[in-house]
């Protein structure tokens, strides 16, 4: 794999092999020019921090039915979860040709709000 000049990202963390989440609100403009230049796709940070979010949302689970999961149970249904979202954004970002899979994020995430409104109506 080549790697991707720090520089090029203005930081001095060495280089970087892998993008997971370039799009944080406070880099996005400095890091996703220079993933672009490198021609690496950026999973959407949302995506890539989703993993201890769903094991947290998983454990609440097991305390409320007070029934433990094995560590295979837990990890096979947290690679469900994560294989199902990223081909939705794969799927979102072919759909409607984005220029990168943060904005097919976005375009998942209105229109899940949009079938929300049209099932509940206005919703506090």
């Amino acid at each position: 794999m080549q790697s991707v000049d720090s520089a090029d990202w203005g930081c001095s963390c060495g280089d970087l092999f892998a993008v997971t989440a370039c799009d944080s609100d406070p880099c996005y403009e400095l890091t996703c020019p220079a993933a672009r230049r490198a021609r690496r796709a950026s999973a959407p940070g949302h995506l890539a921090n989703a993993g201890g979010v769903i094991v947290s949302y998983l454990e609440w689970v097991q305390n409320t039915q007070e029934y433990a999961w094995t560590l295979e149970e837990v990890n096979a249904d947290l690679e469900r979860r994560l294989t199902a979202a990223f081909e939705k954004l794969i799927d979102a970002y072919s759909e409607y040709e984005t220029p990168d899979l943060r904005t097919a994020a976005y375009i998942i995430a209105l229109d899940r709000n949009a079938t929300a409104h049209a099932h509940r109506g206005l919703f506090p």
